[in-house]
């Protein structure tokens, strides 16, 4: 009996044991569910906050970004404190480029015409840095026409730009405008090249930039057209003849001729043909392409080491000047005149006023824009006030006739402001030409200055 009595106890006893663990564990698993709601909801509140924060911070991000779009100005002042942002604008062109900016607006709403510009210049513009930027800015929103007036820079020895390239299979003579002993005639591009080798052929080959199109469908060649120039073939990439020139049938203004392509091209070969015994030569002086698109056609104009006498001695330059149609021609000089001292300042008057005569006798319709030369130095490490006071001449001249100027001497800094355009990385060791880095900068300016021009002229007219 005892011993049974003791089993029962024993069997209680560890049944309480069991209830009480079981009483234990359900209270435990009841606080454990409390936590896991708890957990799951204060997850949720969490993941919701993040997701506000995360919207929010997005919304602030888009404001950030819409406000650098707005005020790109604040980014360069405070990046290049030197530039003086304030005077960034076309001075004098209230009436001497309104015809222009109407064309500019018109291009805006259809681009479906063609508005032509020539810059004309020096080693600035002859490795089309400066020029080729503006370029791109222009036909991003005005529409591309086509790469315009180019030069086959390798047969003259001399450098080019970087989205065009040309190769010949014979020696070619060649004469920039600044060869002044040199007899050979000077036509548009102020560079001319000459062979009397018949078998002559000059390969093109257009390259796009960034996303702009250069491809074209229409070549203009600049040449003699004398009874002792070559005729010439056009040859695409395949050999096969897409065109003819006949050197002695005139068309249209002198020393043009014009081939319409059937299908558009990024390369091309033109050949000299020796029709007849008379025909002894090839002399080139430029060559336009296009693409037969409304927008804007950006011809650059640029001889190393040139000034404004140079052009003015450029028996052809005017001639041909005329049939690239210009709505606007900027003039872009300056710099070699006053680069050596003495300064003659009688002389850069009387070949400013030469020049400029001369193109609106030939161009009457056409808008005209100086642009005041950058400050520089001489020999390297010489400041040169004499900069400065071509500046001030050019922009006096164009107060008194009417011409609109843009400043840029005085925007870049003013006088020894190359120093900190030097320091910078926008200017080269020989403080005169500037870096890829400067020269993108001078455009950018130069199109915020235009592009200001021309909403002033819009809220004036409307």
């Amino acid at each position: 009996m005892r011993r049974r009595n003791k089993r029962i106890s024993f069997f209680n006893t560890k049944t309480l044991r069991a209830l009480r663990f079981t009483k234990v564990f359900l209270v435990f698993l009841s606080a454990l569910s409390v936590l896991v709601l708890n957990f799951s909801q204060a997850q949720t509140t969490i993941k919701d906050t993040l997701l506000k924060d995360s919207v929010s911070l997005k919304m602030d991000s888009l404001a950030l970004i819409k406000d650098s779009i707005i005020l790109p100005k604040d980014g360069l002042s405070m990046k290049y404190k030197f530039l003086k942002l304030e005077l960034n604008r076309i001075e004098n062109d209230s009436l001497s480029m309104a015809a222009f900016y109407a064309k500019l607006e018109a291009e805006k709403k259809s681009h479906n015409k063609k508005v032509s510009i020539i810059h004309i210049g020096d080693s600035h513009l002859q490795a089309d840095f400066f020029s080729g930027e503006v370029r791109k800015l222009l036909q991003g929103e005005f529409g591309n026409a086509g790469r315009g007036l180019m030069f086959p820079f390798k047969l003259a020895n001399t450098n080019g730009t970087n989205n065009f390239r040309s190769s010949t299979n014979v020696k070619w003579d060649s004469k920039r405008n600044v060869m002044l002993n040199n007899p050979m005639p000077i036509g548009v591009c102020g560079i001319t090249i000459r062979t009397k080798d018949p078998k002559a052929a000059i390969n093109l080959n257009i390259y796009d930039s960034d996303s702009i199109c250069y491809a074209f469908n229409k070549l203009t060649l600049f040449h003699d057209q004398s009874a002792f120039e070559y005729d010439y073939f056009v040859c695409d990439s395949s050999g096969y003849v897409v065109g003819y020139i006949n050197s002695c049938i005139k068309k249209g203004p002198a020393f043009v001729s014009e081939v319409q392509l059937d299908t558009m091209l990024h390369q091309c070969t033109i050949v000299a043909y020796r029709r007849d015994s008379s025909q002894s030569q090839a002399e080139i002086y430029g060559i336009l392409l296009e693409n037969g698109d409304g927008g804007i056609l950006y011809n650059t104009i640029g001889v190393n080491g040139a000034q404004f006498s140079d052009y003015n001695a450029s028996i052809y330059f005017q001639d041909q000047l005329v049939a690239l149609q210009p709505d606007l021609i900027i003039i872009s000089l300056g710099t070699n005149d006053a680069y050596n001292a003495p300064f003659k300042k009688e002389n850069f008057e009387y070949n400013v006023e030469t020049l400029i005569t001369s193109i609106k006798n030939r161009n009457p319709n056409t808008a005209i824009l100086l642009t005041t030369p950058a400050d520089s130095y001489r020999r390297y490490k010489y400041k040169n006030p004499d900069m400065q006071t071509a500046s001030e001449m050019l922009k006096d001249y164009c107060v008194k006739n009417n011409i609109a100027y843009w400043d840029f001497h005085s925007i870049m800094g003013g006088l020894n402001s190359v120093a900190s355009w030097y320091k910078a990385g926008l200017s080269q060791y020989d403080r005169v030409h500037f870096t890829k880095a400067g020269y993108e900068l001078q455009a950018k300016l130069f199109y915020d200055a235009i592009e200001k021009g021309l909403k002033k002229y819009e809220s004036d007219h409307h």
